[in-house]
């Protein structure tokens, strides 16, 4: 679950960063103020948008730099052309490096883990009366409806042969009422 919210997370922010750096518009904006507590500065553009961005250390007020003016839905703020690519980089790669690391190993070894312990928690033998049931009635030719199981259908699909070989020879019938004979293999060259 971990590895799929990852790998969605990863997937909104590279998309928010394709919706910026694609479609946002690169302007030169002036710097009217610089905080060096933070690192960032406010500049303004097309005479009345003014937002925070990061900027370098050397940037001082009344320098100009190159921001992207980001499209709707946030439209009147900026982003830096420096800082900000490289932050949203870093989290999507690790988002989306840790969310296949889960899909393609941690989940795998989980999930044979879980099958590992039901197994061992598992009895050898689940039903040990069916599979004996079976044993004995496998060459059991069916009696009736109720008695079709794969067993009996198996052995009849073995005589068949057999019992259309006897009825050319003329042998009698053990159960006519279903046209399958039973009766002694017919020795020879097959034809």
């Amino acid at each position: 679950m971990w590895s799929t919210l990852m790998l969605l997370g990863a997937l909104v922010l590279g998309l928010f960063a394709a919706d910026v750096l694609l479609l946002g518009q690169r302007v030169t904006a002036d710097v009217v103020a610089v905080s060096r507590d933070d690192g960032s500065c406010v500049v303004q553009w097309g005479g009345a948008e003014t937002a925070h961005v990061d900027c370098a250390d050397d940037v001082r007020a009344g320098d100009r730099v190159q921001v992207v003016a980001v499209p709707w839905p946030f439209r009147g703020e900026a982003v830096d052309l420096h800082v900000t690519p490289r932050v949203f980089a870093a989290i999507v790669l690790g988002l989306a490096g840790l969310g296949l690391l889960g899909r393609l190993v941690v989940s795998p070894l989980a999930h044979a883990q879980r099958t590992r312990r039901a197994e061992a928690a598992a009895p050898a033998d689940p039903q040990p009366e069916a599979a004996q049931q079976e044993v004995t009635t496998s060459d059991q030719l069916p009696n009736g409806p109720d008695d079709l199981h794969y067993g009996a259908l198996a052995a009849a699909a073995r005589r068949l042969p057999v019992a259309f070989a006897a009825q050319k020879e003329g042998a009698p019938c053990s159960r006519p009422a279903t046209g399958l004979c039973r009766s002694r293999r017919v020795t020879g060259t097959r034809a």
